[in-house]
């Protein structure tokens, strides 16, 4: 036990780390979006995703963190030899408060520019099949005689909805980028940030595995994995369009240029008139 004390020490500094570093990541958008009160280039497909993500990955940290007899399910399930929690106060105030950031974003968009953007039909029918899902799932497991059993379920589908809107929320960003040809407003700032938890919660999860001897703080908590695993590599994408393939923004040279059209238009106009 005394040899495993600095490793723990270290997974807990750790999990603090990453979970101040992912916390902090949320708000390079924000602020981008507030300073040009404007969401175009932020999409929106990725937000309605995210906002259905994080509200899954909220019921699964909450439910999972506080009720030690699905602790305990879960443990059973996995065959882990373990008594440390796959699921940290981390995870759960990470969730939370990534829930609050993107209905806050979702102000935003309410009152800032937002262009000729939209959300698309077939994203906005696919987030409510989910949530759809959720609720369902949760009247069958109020009322079933193996009550356990059936949470069990609604978390483990809560845990696959996060799991599978990590990958897919990243896409609608990727390819708006690609069609505008351009990165701007979409905050690098915060991508750096979010690459960084992405190896914190990685190296945690390993220190963790390394203490308990087997593998269960990694398929304990698939969610958490799938979170960090596609920070990793969506984060890489976004950085490679940022730097290589747009990296001179060409919207806001068409913006400069416009601007100094319309002022020597405006000019032209003033020199006619006064000749006249």
């Amino acid at each position: 036990m005394v040899e495993k004390l600095p490793l723990k020490l270290a997974a807990q500094a750790t999990g603090w780390t990453y979970f101040v570093v992912w916390t902090i990541s949320f708000y390079p958008q924000v602020y981008l979006n507030w300073k040009r009160k404007s969401v175009v280039g932020f999409s929106f497909d990725y937000l309605a995703i995210n906002i259905v993500g994080f509200l899954s990955y909220s019921i699964y940290t909450l439910v999972t963190y506080t009720n030690s007899e699905m602790q305990r399910y879960f443990r059973k399930e996995n065959h882990s030899k373990s008594r440390d929690d796959p699921v940290k106060l981390t995870d759960v105030v990470f969730a939370t408060h990534g829930l609050a950031i993107c209905f806050f974003q979702l102000g935003q968009v309410c009152v800032y520019e937002r262009g000729t953007q939209k959300l698309k039909k077939w994203i906005a029918c696919v987030c409510g099949f989910a949530l759809t899902g959720i609720f369902v799932l949760t009247m069958v497991a109020s009322f079933s005689h193996n009550s356990l059993k059936m949470w069990a379920l609604v978390l483990t589908y809560c845990g696959y909805i996060k799991s599978i809107s990590s990958f897919s929320k990243v896409v609608p960003q990727i390819y708006l980028h690609f069609k505008r040809k351009s990165t701007e407003g979409w905050s690098i700032a915060a991508i750096w940030m979010d690459f960084s938890g992405g190896i914190l919660s990685v190296v945690q999860m390993l220190i963790y595995c390394v203490i308990d001897g087997d593998n269960t703080q990694l398929t304990g908590n698939i969610p958490k994995l799938c979170l960090s695993v596609q920070s990793l590599i969506t984060d890489t994408i976004f950085i490679f369009q940022h730097y290589i393939l747009y990296p001179s923004k060409p919207i806001s040279r068409v913006k400069q240029q416009a601007q100094q059209d319309e002022s020597i238009k405006s000019l032209i106009n003033s020199d006619t008139e006064t000749i006249g």
